[in-house]
């Protein structure tokens, strides 16, 4: 965590209003002091994403009005960056409350997180992908781009209602998209959920100072089990017009693959991270991580590497499995990734350990 690097937002609901909690690191010490901020939202907040650019925090989540109980559409926000790094208390937040023109079809976006951008600046507005539940089958991913004026407080939505699709190659979302078919060796086991129905957490963006790349990952049927799909897109610089440049997917072995998270280096090289699992003796959840090393065919996606075997399975637990992982990129040197998610070293209900590791490619120094 560099210096003001917001921790994910919480949420609460003290009966009214519904509030995103957000702590702006002072320093680069992640154990040091914080600038606390509290911004009201319209409804229960569910599922918010972050996505950090140096001038603006942005910040998605699907509202489910003030009663917790109906989807009322996503809601994006955007937060002064500066203002909220300098402790002002007068730090803007400027909302859009996105129904899709009353259709509900736009829901779970993720905003691009930067993980580089030239000092020349990027686009000046934010990507954004999300919606794929809409359809199964499906052969798109909707973009949409949010642009802000933080000193006139005010914010326009492009892509509303899915009118940006983005082609990609026909997906099946993993377990139907709502439910749980995740399997785990131990008897009596519960399914594990693979939360399908969304794009995984973060839409990472790296920007090299010609093009912009954005990569994300979500899970999808393979067959013969769930495999770990990934996109890559582009966008060149100063253009918010993304294009699919690259698919890959994890092989359809019998094993089942979600809960992925996905990022790029300085020099190309793309790590992607997942969970695994199977009904195969030993096959505990554990932690893997593939990718595709810079110069590749367009497409691949490398022989997976253990991370943490895991030792048990999960019991009772209403089938989730953390709902999302990360794989982000060190800012110091822009090629060790840092992945964490979650694994059972025993059989158990809400018994989750947190593993953290580093990744590197042979490019790293």
């Amino acid at each position: 965590m560099g210096q003001g690097e917001p921790c994910l937002g919480c949420f609460q609901n003290v009966f009214n209003p519904w509030l995103t909690c957000i702590a702006v690191s002072k320093t680069a010490d992640a154990t040091g002091a914080y600038n606390r901020y509290a911004f009201t939202q319209p409804g229960l907040p569910d599922y918010p994403k972050w996505g950090l650019t140096s001038s603006i925090y942005y910040q998605t989540q699907n509202d489910f009005g003030p009663s917790g109980s109906g989807y009322m559409g996503v809601n994006v926000c955007a937060y002064d960056a500066a203002a909220m790094r300098a402790g002002k208390k007068n730090a803007k937040q400027v909302c859009i409350l996105d129904n899709s023109n009353g259709t509900l079809f736009d829901d779970s976006m993720l905003p691009a997180d930067t993980d580089a951008v030239p000092s020349s600046g990027g686009t000046g507005s934010e990507v954004l992908v999300g919606s794929i539940d809409n359809l199964n089958p499906g052969s798109d991913v909707y973009e949409y781009v949010m642009t802000v004026n933080m000193k006139k407080g005010t914010a326009t939505l492009a892509g509303v209602n899915g009118s940006m699709p983005i082609a990609v190659p026909t997906y099946s979302l993993a377990c139907g998209g709502f439910g749980a078919c995740i399997p785990q060796p131990s008897p009596g086991s519960e399914l594990l959920d693979a939360l399908a129905d969304r794009l995984m957490y973060r839409l990472a963006m790296f920007d090299d100072g010609t093009t912009q790349h954005f990569l994300v990952t979500h899970s999808v049927n393979d067959g013969v089990a769930v495999g770990a799909r990934w996109y890559e897109f582009t966008a060149p610089e100063g253009s918010t017009s993304l294009s699919l440049a690259q698919s890959g997917q994890t092989p359809a072995d019998g094993h089942y693959r979600w809960m992925g998270s996905i990022a790029r280096d300085k020099f190309g090289d793309i790590a992607l991270g997942y969970s695994r699992s199977s009904t195969a003796a030993g096959d505990y959840p554990s932690i893997y991580v593939s990718g595709q090393t810079a110069g590749e065919t367009p497409g691949t996606t490398d022989p997976e590497v253990l991370v943490k075997q895991g030792s048990g399975s999960q019991f009772f637990t209403a089938s989730r499995w953390g709902d999302y992982s990360s794989m982000a990129l060190d800012g110091a040197d822009h090629c060790t990734f840092l992945y964490t998610t979650e694994y059972y070293p025993f059989d158990g209900s809400f018994q989750w350990y947190t593993w953290l590791a580093a990744v590197k490619f042979p490019s790293c120094p």
